[in-house]
């Protein structure tokens, strides 16, 4: 609990200060996996250098958490509310301050955590943010265990303008509809054209992963093998929301002794389309504008389709088998589009 202590022997009913506030009851975060929060009595310089909250631990506070712990039983709330009363020793005041420039909070505590960015972002909106601690260095793991939860509160309330930078932009990554209007898959990775910027590079994904692992349940497999006395790396990361695969980013490093790595990204969801209007689930021969006779052919007897924007996006059908009583045209008429792949030489 972020509170000094000091003796005090009034009463229950008569050490809690009843603050002239505007601010409610329970509006000062300190509670992380238990306890009870303050009451705001006022906050200065948001969004600046020197932001400050300045609040108490009012008896409204303490009973929210008696009421919350003992349930309906009046006589174990008075006597939690006596205990807590006693623990607090009559220090009810409560001060935390952040230099919102910087990402680093002071808590009521006097200890100094530095934001080190997004931990996660969930379907309802919320979101938790990563700390590490000042002075040992440790990160903390963002469980209620750890105290992160009222550090996080205590900045949103101090430095808004920060965390929405921050959180902003990867609230799309939430709606599957803002992907099915505005997300399209090309030789550079995924592209919002509404935000104008990639979501993922293919010739750098590890600026887009960030974002992706804050929003997207990943799974990663590494695989080795020996190839002339070398072993090759490849990384495959799966990414999926709501139970569905949406792309998968593989990075083979075979080429390593030359300063290059192949990378391939395989988008599996139907809500992501390209410039063609070709999303997964599409028949081919069903896409206006689509010359499948000029972009799909037969190599090794299977059919290999690619976009007309790019000969690095190509579709990988459901069912591409060629035999001697079937053609392009009868293939297409029934196989859906199961992925589009993008690759990539660095």
């Amino acid at each position: 609990m972020a509170v000094a202590f000091r003796s005090a022997t009034a009463s229950a009913q008569s050490e809690f200060p009843k603050p002239n506030s505007i601010y409610k009851s329970g509006s000062f975060p300190l509670a992380s996996c238990k306890s009870w929060n303050g009451t705001i009595t006022e906050i200065g310089g948001a969004n600046t250098s020197k932001a400050s909250m300045s609040g108490v631990v009012t008896r409204e506070d303490v009973l929210e958490y008696c009421a919350r712990m003992q349930g309906d039983d009046e006589a174990k709330q008075a006597a939690c509310l006596k205990e807590e009363a006693t623990r607090l020793r009559g220090e009810f005041s409560l001060t935390s301050t952040a230099d919102c420039s910087a990402g680093r909070i002071k808590t009521t505590d006097e200890k100094e955590y530095q934001l080190r960015g997004l931990g996660g972002l969930w379907l309802n909106g919320g979101y938790s943010l990563t700390w590490q601690h000042v002075r040992s260095g440790k990160l903390l793991d963002g469980s209620c265990a750890s105290g992160a939860p009222p550090i996080t509160e205590q900045f949103k309330l101090l430095c808004p303008a920060t965390v929405e930078r921050l959180v902003g932009p990867l609230r799309s990554y939430l709606d599957e509809s803002y992907w099915a209007r505005f997300w399209r898959v090309d030789q550079r990775g995924i592209y919002d054209t509404n935000q104008k910027k990639l979501v993922l590079s293919i010739q750098d994904p590890e600026e887009g992963l960030r974002s992706a692992r804050a929003v997207f349940a990943e799974r990663k497999v590494t695989t080795a093998q020996e190839e002339s006395t070398r072993q090759i790396l490849t990384y495959n990361m799966i990414f999926t929301f709501n139970g569905k695969d949406i792309y998968h980013l593989e990075v083979d490093q075979s080429d390593r002794r030359r300063g290059a790595r192949m990378t391939k990204l395989t988008v599996s969801s139907p809500n992501i389309s390209d410039a063609a209007g070709v999303s997964v689930g599409s028949r081919l021969i069903d896409v206006a504008g689509y010359n499948w006779k000029k972009l799909c052919e037969e190599y090794e007897a299977q059919v290999n389709c690619r976009s007309p924007y790019s000969s690095k996006v190509t579709y990988i059908l459901e069912d591409d088998v060629v035999t001697g009583r079937t053609s392009i045209q009868s293939i297409l008429s029934k196989s859906k589009v199961k992925e589009i792949e993008v690759e990539a030489l660095h």
